[in-house]
This record gives structure tokens, sequence and C-alpha cells, in this order.
């Protein structure tokens, strides 16, 4: 039984992490592991970023993967 997951469930606080990893041609690791954020904010900072240039699927997943590893 995980006591964990149980006693954060019964408090009712958010254990959510986010990561959000934007991609085009290149990578880049907008948030990493924020935990503070409301869904409204994490929202308005990603508001910021343009998209263009090309699409560079393998190159994102290997960024999501180095993220994965970090947190």
């Amino acid at each position: 039984m995980n006591t964990a997951g149980q006693n954060s469930q019964m408090s009712g606080s958010c254990q959510d992490a986010y990561s959000i990893i934007l991609f085009e041609s290149m990578s880049v690791k907008c948030i990493n592991n924020d935990f503070r954020s409301s869904p409204d904010q994490l929202l308005d900072y990603l508001l910021q970023y343009k998209a263009g240039g090309g699409t560079s699927y393998s190159n994102a997943v290997r960024c999501a993967e180095e993220v994965m590893h970090q947190y």
C-alpha cells in the first residue's frame, strides 16, 4: 500500500508536477518539474512562445527522456 499517495489524497493537496517541452526544429524545456504554478499561470507562460521552423519529433522525445530521468 502506498501511504504517501494515500496521505496526499486524504489531505486534498495536489502533488502534480509539470514539465513542458516545446519543439520544432529544436526542443525547448520551458518548464521543468513545476509544483507551484496553476494551470492558468502555466498557460500564460506558454503563450509567449511562437511556433516556427520544422518539426523534430526525435529531438523532442530525447528531450522528454532527459527530463524524466532528471526528475
